[in-house]
């Protein structure tokens, strides 16, 4: 088996457009390595599994934040390093890790060769690269479709948002984090790991490397409220809401009446209650010169 194996989600909406132009941009970068095309989760999951098993130094994933979720249930505290190719639709953790959405930019940091470690989240017992969301952010993504995405790219999320938007109902949110304690209703709950949610920091203190998780959470509770907090959200102003609370922390328990899907980085990841955590140091990825951190 190759030392670099590049595994391809067709799925992704910028993947078939890149496919074409990988050989020749891995052979300019001097990158050989074995290219899997997968048209399906399960098929993404073994060969990312497969790669990591078998010893593989460099893992190249191309995809979305959902594919980059589904490869973390392996990459985690493995001593593979993930090259990232961002080819979906919000590329959020692309953002947070500073790569580029240019695809030959993305495999220059790759053959650059500099590295780091970042953290991961854990919920229950699912890893995520950049973000859970709880509520009506789970439901809008789980209902978001592939071709929509593919079709619209970002906004995509906002058509596909209309029917849950209308249907979802508040919920009663119970925190616990160290000695403390916090209970709220809500819409919707945000638990990063990384730094970005969409195009903005999630909380202005979010990041990649610093050990702790970023919580968001506000208790609006009308139509009109998530409206106006998906708007403060688009220019970076969700914590400046009258109701936002936000904290930072390693770990913590979320509980809610009824029960709400979870989702991790777009894709879903059962119901509450739910324990994230923060998994220090658990991936590590190539980055571009003048990334904070870099590998131990």
């Amino acid at each position: 088996m190759s030392d670099t194996v590049a595994v391809v989600n067709l799925h992704s909406s910028g993947s078939r457009a890149a496919l074409d132009k990988l050989p020749d941009l891995f052979a300019r970068h001097g990158i050989a390595c074995e290219i899997v095309p997968v048209e399906d989760h399960k098929r993404l999951c073994r060969r990312v599994r497969r790669a990591v098993r078998d010893g593989a130094k460099r893992l190249i994933v191309g995809g979305g934040d959902g594919t980059m979720a589904a490869a973390m249930q392996y990459l985690a505290h493995a001593k593979t390093t993930l090259g990232l190719l961002p080819l979906g639709t919000g590329n959020s953790f692309a953002q947070t890790m500073q790569i580029p959405h240019d695809v030959e930019a993305a495999v220059r940091i790759i053959a650059g060769g500099r590295t780091a470690r970042v953290d991961l989240g854990r919920v229950n017992d699912t890893y995520f690269a950049n973000f859970a969301t709880i509520g009506l952010a789970a439901e809008i993504a789980h209902e978001t479709p592939d071709d929509l995405k593919a079709r619209f790219g970002p906004l995509a999320y906002a058509i596909a948002s209309v029917g849950p938007m209308l249907r979802h109902k508040a919920f009663t949110v119970k925190l616990r984090w160290g000695h403390e304690r916090y209970e709220s209703r809500a819409r919707q709950i945000v638990v990063a790991s990384g730094r970005f949610f969409g195009h903005q920091p999630i909380t202005p203190e979010a990041s990649v490397v610093d050990g702790k998780l970023s919580v968001y959470m506000d208790s609006g509770t009308t139509s009109f409220d998530v409206a106006k907090t998906y708007a403060a959200m688009a220019v970076g102003q969700q914590t400046r809401l009258g109701d936002a609370f936000t904290i930072e922390t390693a770990k913590i328990t979320i509980k809610t009446r009824p029960r709400q899907q979870i989702s991790v980085d777009g894709d879903a990841a059962g119901y509450t209650p739910a324990r994230f955590r923060i998994a220090p140091k658990a991936l590590r990825i190539f980055v571009p010169d003048g990334f904070p951190v870099a590998a131990d």
